[in-house]
C-alpha cells in the first residue's frame, strides 16, 4: 500500500473527527465512600462517636450530623450527650416510615438547626476547567421529640461553587425522602472539597437533612456515531484509492 496516499485521506478525517463535538458521557465515581457504609465505630453522631470513611466532618459543637440506618433510626444512636438521637417514624409516633435510599444501606443525616456544620470530603485528580455531575439522593425528617413544621435544604459545593436543592416543607413528625439530585460544576483547582451543608427553620425543633449515594463524575465528549462514520467512510476512499492505483500500474 502506498502510506502517503493513505495518509492524505486519513488525516483529514481524523481531524474532523477530533474536532466535532460529541455525545457525553461520564466518568468513575470520584467520591470514596459515597453511601456512609464505611465506618470507624459505628452508628452514630460522626466527628464525636465515630467517623466515616474518607469524609471530614467537625468535632462536637463545629456539627450535629450522624450516620444511621433503617434498623436504628427509630430506636436511635449515640451523640456526644450520651443520649441516644432517632428520627420519628412507625413505631415511634411517627407519621411516615423510615425507608432506606435508592443507594440502600447507611445514610448520612444533617442538623441544619443546631450546630449546623458541613461534611466535606477532598477530591483529587480533578482537571481543571472540566465539568463535572454530582448526583445523591436527599429528604428530610424531624428528631424524635420535638414537635412543629420545618422546612429544610442542602447546600452542596466543590470548591467555590455552590447549588441548593430545593426546599422541603416538612410537617411535624414527618419523613420526606427520597429525592434524586443532580448538579453541574466546573472544577477550578486540582485538588477542591466536596461539602453538604444543611440549613434548616425553626430552629429548636431539629429537622435533620438525609443524604445518601454521593456519587461526583467527569463529563467526557465522545465523537457522535455520524461522526464516527466518517472515519468508516475516509478509510474505504483511502482503500479504494490504494487499488484504482494498483490497477493502473498493472
Amino acid at each position: 500500500m502506498n502510506w502517503k496516499r493513505f495518509a492524505i485521506v486519513i488525516v483529514p478525517v481524523v481531524s474532523l473527527v477530533l474536532g466535532v463535538p460529541g455525545a457525553v458521557f461520564a466518568s468513575g465515581n470520584l467520591v470514596s465512600n459515597g453511601g456512609f457504609e464505611s465506618l470507624t465505630n459505628g452508628y452514630g453522631q460522626l466527628g464525636s462517636v465515630t467517623t466515616a470513611t474518607s469524609w471530614f466532618c467537625a468535632p462536637p459543637d463545629g456539627s450535629y450530623n450522624f450516620v444511621l440506618n433503617t434498623s436504628n433510626a427509630i430506636t436511635g444512636v449515640n451523640t456526644q450527650f450520651n443520649t441516644p438521637l432517632a428520627l420519628w417514624g412507625i413505631g415511634n409516633g411517627g407519621t411516615t416510615a423510615i425507608t432506606a435510599s435508592p443507594d440502600g444501606g447507611n445514610f448520612a443525616a444533617l442538623d441544619g438547626a443546631f450546630h449546623s456544620g458541613s461534611l466535606s470530603q477532598t477530591i483529587n485528580g480533578l482537571n481543571v476547567g472540566s465539568t463535572y455531575t454530582l448526583t445523591f439522593f436527599w429528604g428530610a425528617t424531624q428528631q424524635m421529640g420535638f414537635d412543629g413544621d420545618t422546612t429544610d435544604f442542602l447546600t452542596a459545593s466543590l470548591g467555590s461553587e455552590s447549588h441548593n436543592t430545593r426546599t422541603i416543607n416538612l410537617a411535624s413528625h414527618g419523613f420526606d425522602a427520597w429525592h434524586a439530585v443532580s448538579m453541574q460544576f466546573t472544577a477550578t483547582s486540582v485538588s477542591e472539597a466536596l461539602a453538604f451543608l444543611a440549613t434548616s427553620t425553626p430552629s429548636g425543633v431539629p429537622p435533620l437533612a438525609l443524604l445518601d449515594g454521593v456519587s461526583l463524575t467527569e463529563n467526557i465528549s465522545t465523537p457522535e456515531p455520524a461522526t464516527l462514520s466518517l472515519v468508516a467512510i475516509g478509510i474505504l476512499s483511502a482503500v479504494a484509492l490504494h487499488r484504482r492505483s494498483r490497477a493502473r500500474r498493472v
